[in-house]
């Protein structure tokens, strides 16, 4: 095909182009915006677009618009318009030109000039100037003679136009007629085939020397500075060619402070963000300067109140200068603090001192007198996981343990997320209610039915007296908080934070049960849920070197053999981020693991839990600075929710029988 032929089978071949560069919207019909990067944020709402026609786009964002060519020349930074833009085109799409078409050689021809060079326009401008003081819409714009005449400022007597040259090149200008009525006013550039893109007013002021330079929209609002001897400035022609000046940075980095005075209303002050944004992802210095005051622009500042524009400008490069320094002061500040965060010598020396702060931290002993001998005299500072099989008794078994700590006059905090505070204060009753007197101990339900008190007896109703007068001495050590889906990491955080700023105690944190914690993100499937709420509990531990208590479910695959670690694995992160990981298990799924058959029938384990006292057993899977392997049995009476260790042991009996060396 000829090369008019090709360009329109490129043209329409838009919509597979833009499918190639960019992904898609949450919208039907918009894409991400290769230039402003529309459609990346949390809801993926995308402006940028494919015209009707299917041969133009436009992003409703930055206001980039053109046909493929302009994508496809600012997407591989070719020149406009150029040979080698035309044949990227082609190559891309292959296409075959017929080289022999006598209208496509033409075609050729006329790309090559355009290639070669940008048309001249000095001839044009050189006259205009000559005419300039024909037209005194310069000097009502505040401007003097001496810049109109060092800035080669012009005017077009035949079209009524004033005209300003982009540079010295005479390459670019733009035109402006000088009509009274705003509505007729309009600006004139020359044709793109024969200059080429609009390049930025005064472009050669961000590679000039000096440490900073002025972005402002028009170029009037450029030359305004110019007039009061800032020759450090450049224009962007309007508020929606920031990505033009971000596409300059990005391709030519300068090291300068840009002091943004972009106009003074709405599309000034979005597009003076929008800048911000990108030139802090590019790691430039900027300062936003209000060298506008209170009119709309820098032109309209320097007509109305002259000295106070030049005293604002100076200000604007006295900050520019503390903006170095600050920034400067601040890299030492992170270098400093990278230091700190990661040199093993400070390292050495924080080790050192926490040795001898720790030494007056004891732990806290879990009131559990065998595990308690098995974690090195109690609970330190880090995440304690604690999984059973479903129904076992993991929570009465935390819930003592808890009481036993808050009787000590440790804080606990209870974050329970299936229980409410009635049922965990009714098992703490019973519990004690068993302790105080046997013979009429009372189970959780015994404890809250109003009907069954009633039909106890004085003996029963002095026993429960008494409980709760026993619970009453350390309940002010105890706080629960309840809840049902709506408790996540944060909120467990935010609560520890407001205890420790309120009743200036470390408490226990306690978590019943990991696996239903609220998630942090709804798009979370489970694992990722527990992995981050692992992940979020002991970095709690950490922050108020506390331990953390979490209660774990186990995989069902693990329920009728002997627990090991794998048993957590389905559960995320567990068995790698915690420091102590704990089993709770039926005494007969360790003895049936010695046997033939090492998985106990749904029966076994059935009866065993019928059972008015289970034998449970408790081993210690995981101990990160500590022993591991080592077992602690109990006798578990359910009905009263009481777990009794079941062989008392002293110091060097139990270290002889657990062959510590």
């Amino acid at each position: 095909m000829n090369r008019e032929e090709a360009k329109e089978y490129v043209k329409n071949n838009l919509r597979e182009y833009v499918e190639r560069i960019t992904d898609a919207g949450s919208q039907k019909g918009f894409y991400v915006c290769p230039f402003c990067g529309s459609g990346t944020g949390i809801n993926h709402t995308a402006a940028f677009s494919i015209n009707r026609d299917g041969q133009h786009y436009k992003c409703f964002a930055c206001g980039e618009y053109g046909d493929i060519f302009d994508l496809i020349s600012k997407i591989e930074n070719i020149p406009a318009n150029s040979a080698q833009l035309f044949q990227k085109a082609y190559d891309l799409f292959s296409v075959d030109i017929d080289e022999e078409n006598n209208l496509s050689k033409q075609k050729d021809e006329k790309e090559i000039r355009l290639t070669k060079g940008k048309k001249n326009y000095s001839e044009y401008l050189k006259k205009c100037k000559t005419n300039v003081y024909k037209t005194r819409y310069f000097l009502e714009r505040g401007l003097s003679w001496e810049t109109v005449d060092e800035y080669d400022l012009g005017y077009d007597v035949e079209k009524k136009q004033v005209v300003i040259p982009y540079d010295k090149s005479m390459t670019y200008y733009i035109g402006r007629n000088t009509y009274k009525d705003k509505q007729k006013r309009g600006y004139f550039k020359p044709k793109s085939e024969e200059a080429g893109e609009e390049p930025l007013y005064n472009e050669s002021a961000l590679y000039g020397d000096g440490s900073y330079v002025f972005v402002v929209e028009g170029q009037l609002d450029a030359l305004s500075l110019m007039e009061i001897g800032e020759k450090s400035v450049i224009g962007l022609n309007s508020s929606q060619n920031v990505q033009k000046l971000v596409n300059q940075l990005r391709n030519r980095p300068v090291d300068k402070t840009l002091i943004l005075a972009l106009d003074n209303d709405e599309a000034g002050h979005s597009a003076t963000q929008k800048l911000v944004q990108e030139l802090e992802q590019m790691d430039i210095l900027y300062l936003c300067s209000e060298i506008c005051g209170k009119y709309k622009d820098p032109n309209e500042a320097l007509c109305m109140e002259r000295d106070n524009f030049v005293a604002d400008v100076n200000r604007a490069i006295e900050n520019s200068s503390d903006v170095k320094s600050y920034t400067s002061q601040l890299n030492e500040k992170n270098r400093q603090e990278y230091i700190n965060n990661t040199s093993a010598l400070v390292a050495l020396h924080d080790f050192v001192d926490g040795i001898k702060g720790k030494a007056y931290i004891p732990p806290v002993p879990t009131g559990y007198k065998n595990l308690d001998l098995a974690l090195d005299d109690g609970l330190y500072e880090g995440l304690y996981v604690i999984g059973a099989i479903s129904s076992l008794g993991k929570t009465t078994f935390v819930l003592q343990m808890c009481d036993q700590i808050a009787a000590s006059g440790k804080d606990v905090l209870i974050f329970s997320l299936e229980m409410s505070k009635a049922e965990l204060v009714a098992k703490s009753i019973s519990r004690l209610s068993y302790i105080n007197n046997p013979k009429h101990a009372k189970s959780t339900r015994g404890i809250t039915s109003c009907k069954k008190i009633q039909m106890y007896s004085q003996e029963d109703r002095e026993n429960i007296n008494k409980s709760v007068s026993s619970y009453r001495q350390f309940a002010n050590h105890i706080y629960i908080s309840e809840g049902m889906g709506n408790i996540t990491t944060d909120k467990i955080k935010e609560t520890v934070e407001t205890h420790i700023r309120v009743t200036r105690n470390q408490p226990i944190v306690v978590v019943d049960y990991l696996q239903i914690i609220a998630p942090l993100d709804v798009r979370m499937n489970d694992k990722q849920n527990v992995d981050r709420a692992v992940f979020e509990l002991k970095r709690l531990s950490r922050t108020y070197k506390i331990p953390v208590i979490a209660i774990s479910s186990l995989n069902r695959g693990s329920y009728t053999s002997d627990i090991c670690m794998a048993a957590f694995k389905e559960s995320g992160a567990i068995e790698y981020s915690s420091d102590v990981l704990i089993g709770l298990q039926l005494e007969i799924q360790k003895d049936k693991d010695k046997k033939d058959s090492p998985e106990i029938t749904e029966s076994e384990q059935l009866k065993a839990k019928n059972k008015d006292v289970r034998k449970i057993t408790l081993k210690i899977l995981k101990n990160r600075n500590g022993r591991t392997g080592d077992i602690v049995k109990y006798d578990y009476r359910p009905m009263f929710n009481y777990f009794q260790e079941s062989e008392l042991k002293q110091r060097n009996t139990y270290l002889e029988n657990n062959k510590v060396r």
